[in-house]
């Protein structure tokens, strides 16, 4: 048909066909549009994915570098290598940061008869409290600050993180590819990192890899920070002068504005809090060694000394039988840190072991590694050491000068990114020189009114040289009457202590007071019981036995974890009669935690009995028990996951949690599918996920304070709305002295991240509450604003916070 006006003629074949083509692509924008806008990222993503040549060819020298590093840096590093011999660390499981608004149940990963601590744990050793493999925090769980004295194995933990991302540099635990970025705090140039954090970092590096390869791997590492796909592993925050630590904030503070997507992992001292709050540092304690893990370093000592040192030795050193030096030696081992037991391995084996203090050990690998005049240059050198580090002035002598070149050659001593400052390879090896440089000479005042890591260390060994009972004094002078920070930090040197110490009884009666107050809160009281656990004191039976007679809840349990944690073995009777007479759950659950650690027949034999016989209740606190006694706890589980009742195969499984065994993950594969009982199948897949990736509650959700969820819901009720800036802080005031319980408690934690200590009045209201879980909260925030201040002076000079008697 020909339409005149136009021009030309209507083909209607053309049109059908149109009409077919437009209907078509409509089709396919509907369906695959999406998918369309998504392939530009998902291209991206692939490329991303594909191994640069670049990182290829830059990892292999990179690790090779940095694994030689590590194994220059450990103590027995003239003996073995790093990877014969570590021990994988855990943390202790962190009590959550409260919520009121969150319905998680995590109840199955603490235990509330023993909550961890930031600064004691002696007792979360004997009783294997929770704690989670610290490469399940990697890729995962924000900046973390890993804590603990010196000798902890801080450092070894980092190590082990850096070995093991270096093993996978691909991938690590599913997440991105990551490679570990190794430094330690004193090389960097603080006083440049504010204004280019990463080109500090990258001086940094220098430190552990060669300058030949420096340009390629510092390319590689620009790369992959940029990329978000590294972790930056910072040691010994704890280490820097004071004069320092302003710098170190602005650091840290740079850093994390500069590359928000990179992990921080680093290790300092939980009474340095006040340095990491800039930069949003979560502090977890380094978990203390368990009887499970001295008996696996010792089998791993015994495999590599049989390995690399027997063939060389004479043959009548040779045919000594180390399983004989590790039967004798593991039961000696118990509330050591990792580098005194290594210290105490070693000298078991190589026969220098003169007595049995850790002054006795520390002293066998000085005579081992230093003639007498290094280590009275050595002595020198640490006591300068100590003095720039308390930022005082000390200049060598012209011996400690002499000696300083064959103490880096040893590996004992380094300089700073400076090179005008001489740090010590392990800190605590530095405060043992510097407290015998120290012994017959008196401690300074700023030694003695420290509070740091490193001077508590040093007064420790100091006391094991000396009678200290000056250094005590003054410090009981200060005591808090709230806190008792000062005869809490003496205790810590009671298990070092010289034979006849004047000072003990002292320490001792005022351990024993703090203990038997029952108006102090929990946390205090379960210090001083920590504290006389440490000791060693046995003498402290009566006291547990007294304790465990009385009719509050809480001293019965302090009274049972104390009998548990000194091994009294004649107090199972009064132990058992409170599992059948007490009504409390939670004073039954701390004497069957006693009952596996005491670990006899008649003790195991109830506990049998509780896990078969019982109900529910008592199945499952026989079963988190049993843990804690790695022999015949673990096979006594083993056993019952084998048994015809549900109950106790469901109890057992959740028992297993706690057990770090390779043969765990291999029984709750096999339950979760094939058990004929879904609670036992469900149980089995709870812990199996939980293992695989630990529920992270300790981390705090990080936002504005006007942005908190369960403040806002709070709000709410009041029928108030949540302003942003200060005025927050106001509706977070009424929420600590007029909300509920939990409320009450997110809010006095509120207090640490987002506030100052104007919430005093707040925080000592609840501190005074007839509510045990207002007045502990409020004790731990109490103590963590003493700490944030760098000093408890003005908490102390407070009468506010004095406890009436």
């Amino acid at each position: 048909m020909r339409f005149l006006p136009f021009g030309f003629i209507f083909d209607w074949p053309e049109f059908l066909l149109g009409i077919l083509v437009g209907v078509l692509l409509a089709w396919v924008a509907r369906n695959f549009w999406p998918a369309l806008l998504k392939m530009p990222d998902k291209l991206k993503e692939q490329l991303t994915s594909i191994p640069l040549p670049e990182l290829s060819t830059e990892i292999n020298p990179y690790r090779d570098q940095l694994s030689a590093y590590l194994d220059r840096m450990h103590i027995p590093a003239p003996l073995f290598d790093l990877r014969e011999i570590i021990i994988e660390p855990y943390i202790l499981t962190p009590p959550p940061f409260a919520d009121p608004n969150r319905e998680d149940d995590t109840s199955s990963s603490t235990l509330t008869v023993l909550p961890t601590l930031p600064d004691w744990n002696p007792l979360s050793a004997i009783y294997h409290a929770p704690s989670i493999p610290l490469k399940k925090l990697v890729g995962r769980a924000g900046n973390i600050l890993l804590t603990g004295e010196p000798g902890s194995g801080r450092s070894t933990a980092l190590m082990f993180i850096t070995l093991y991302l270096l093993a996978s540099p691909k991938k690590a635990e599913g997440q991105k590819r990551l490679i570990p970025i190794l430094i330690h705090a004193a090389d960097l140039r603080l006083y440049s990192a504010a204004r280019d954090p990463l080109k500090a970092v990258l001086h940094a590096v220098q430190r552990t890899i060669s300058f030949k390869n420096f340009r390629k791997i510092s390319s590689l590492i620009s790369r992959q920070v940029q990329k978000e796909q590294a972790v930056l592993l910072l040691d010994g925050l704890d280490e820097l002068p004071v004069s320092e630590h302003q710098n170190l904030n602005q650091f840290l503070q740079a850093f994390t504005a500069s590359y928000p997507g990179i992990q921080i992992i680093a290790t300092g001292d939980p009474c340095q809090m006040h340095l990491y709050q800039i930069a949003s540092l979560v502090p977890v304690p380094l978990a203390p060694w368990t009887s499970h893990d001295y008996a696996k370093f010792t089998n791993r000592w015994e495999n590599a000394w049989q390995r690399n040192i027997m063939p060389r030795l004479p043959r009548r050193l040779a045919d000594i039988n180390p399983t004989l030096i590790n039967g004798w030696l593991q039961p000696t081992l118990m509330g050591l840190t990792p580098l005194e037991c290594t210290l105490r391995t070693w000298s078991a084996y190589a026969g220098d072991l003169r007595g049995n203090s850790t002054v006795d050990a520390l002293q066998a690998y000085l005579n081992r590694m230093l003639s007498p005049p290094e280590q009275k240059g050595a002595e020198q050198a640490a006591f300068s050491w100590i003095s720039n580090f308390l930022a005082g002035n000390h200049t060598l002598t012209e011996s400690a000068r002499e000696t300083i070149p064959d103490l880096i050659n040893a590996g004992f001593c380094r300089t700073g990114s400076t090179n005008k400052r001489i740090l010590f390879s392990n800190s605590a090896v530095g405060a043992f020189l510097a407290a015998k440089a120290l012994s017959g000479a008196g401690i300074p005042s700023e030694i003695v009114l420290s509070h740091t890591g490193i001077g508590e260390t040093l007064l420790r060994y100091y006391s094991g040289l000396t009678d200290s009972a000056e250094v005590v004094r003054i410090r009981l002078q200060e005591e808090n009457p709230v806190l008792q920070s000062q005869i809490l930090s003496c205790a810590r040197w009671l298990r070092e202590a010289v034979p006849g110490s004047t000072w003990r009884s002292a320490v001792l009666a005022g351990l024993a007071q703090i203990i038997s107050k029952e108006d102090y809160a929990f946390g205090l009281r379960l210090r001083a019981t920590h504290a006389l656990v440490h000791a060693c004191e046995q003498n402290a039976s009566q006291l547990f036995i007294h304790m465990l007679s009385r009719p509050d809840p809480r001293s019965k349990v302090l009274g049972a974890l104390g009998l548990g944690g000194i091994g009294y073995i004649d107090g199972i009777t009064e132990i058992i009669m409170a599992i059948r007479n007490d009504p409390n759950p939670l004073v039954r659950q701390a004497c069957t935690l006693a009952l596996s650690a005491l670990g006899s027949d008649r003790a195991l034999e109830t506990l049998g009995r509780l896990l078969l016989q019982g109900n529910e209740q008592a199945q499952g606190i026989a079963a988190a028990a049993l843990p804690c006694n790695i022999d015949e706890g673990h096979q006594m589980l083993r056993d019952a996951l084998e048994m015809k009742e549900a109950g106790v195969r469901r109890a057992a499984v959740l028992g297993l949690e706690r057990v770090h065994a390779n043969w765990v993950d291999e029984y709750l594969n096999t339950l979760k599918l094939d058990d004929d009982e879904w609670v036992v199948r469900n149980a089995a897949l709870q812990i199996s996920e939980h293992r695989a990736s630990p529920p992270l509650f300790f981390i705090p959700q990080k936002a504005d304070l006007h942005q908190l969820s369960w403040l806002i819901s709070f709000a709410a009720k009041q029928g108030l709305g949540v302003p942003s800036g200060r005025a927050a802080q106001e509706v977070l005031r009424r929420a600590i002295t007029q909300g509920s319980i939990e409320e009450s408690i997110a809010g006095l934690e509120a207090v640490i991240w987002y506030a100052d200590d104007e919430f005093l009045p707040e925080v000592n209201q609840n501190l005074r509450s007839d509510d045990f879980y207002r007045k502990d909260s409020a004790f731990e925030v109490l103590w963590k604003l003493s700490l944030l201040k760098q000093t408890s002076t003005e908490v102390q000079q407070n009468s506010e916070f004095a406890l009436e008697d």
